[in-house]
């Protein structure tokens, strides 16, 4: 940054020290347009070590208003859902609280048995396909959470899948979330 500044010099927007019950920090904030911001990254106490710094902003298919399309009778995708919420109205996968989902919207090229498969590592995910035009007013027409089991665990990650029997023309909206605030997905 040219010039010299001190650290008086910037205003605080955000800080964290330990992120829940693990000790990593994670911070939120609005960004705005055209502003430049500072990052100061420090070991707590004085302690030093290696330091992995992750900047994201919040996928638009956060939101069930702006689903990613999907098209067609196959298709394979890798996301995020790191910085994701829960809409109000979005119902619970399974009974789980869930807080990081993804939305999808797909609609059937032909009558038939298609099947939905979602991979994470390092956390458990949730997969639910619903027909509906609002959080608020969903059908479930299936839902999956450990797949795991139906793999008898031959899978060194952790899955989620759920078969359906679609009808051509149709369109149905998939959702994927964790049990916790998690941050990498795989769709198949």
């Amino acid at each position: 940054m040219p010039g010299d500044h001190g650290v008086g010099a910037f205003a605080t927007v955000a800080h964290n020290d330990d992120d829940g019950a693990i000790p990593t920090s994670r911070l939120t904030f609005t960004a705005q347009a055209g502003t430049t911001y500072v990052v100061a990254v420090s070991g707590k106490n004085g302690a030093s070590g290696l330091t992995l710094l992750n900047l994201g902003t919040t996928p638009a298919n956060d939101l069930f208003a702006t689903p990613v399309e999907l098209a067609g009778i196959s298709t394979h995708l890798t996301a995020t859902n790191a910085h994701c919420s829960r809409e109000t109205g979005e119902p619970r996968i399974l009974g789980a609280a869930g807080g990081t989902s993804l939305w999808y919207r797909w609609t059937a090229p032909a009558t038939g048995r298609f099947q939905l498969g979602l991979r994470s590592d390092g956390f458990d995910p949730l997969l639910a396909v619903y027909t509906g035009g609002s959080p608020g007013a969903l059908t479930l027409v299936a839902a999956s959470d450990n797949a795991d089991t139906q793999t008898r665990g031959v899978e060194t990650s952790t899955t989620a899948i759920v078969t359906i029997e679609a009808l051509a023309g149709v369109t149905y909206q998939d959702r994927k979330s964790t049990r916790l605030n998690s941050s990498h997905i795989t769709i198949s």
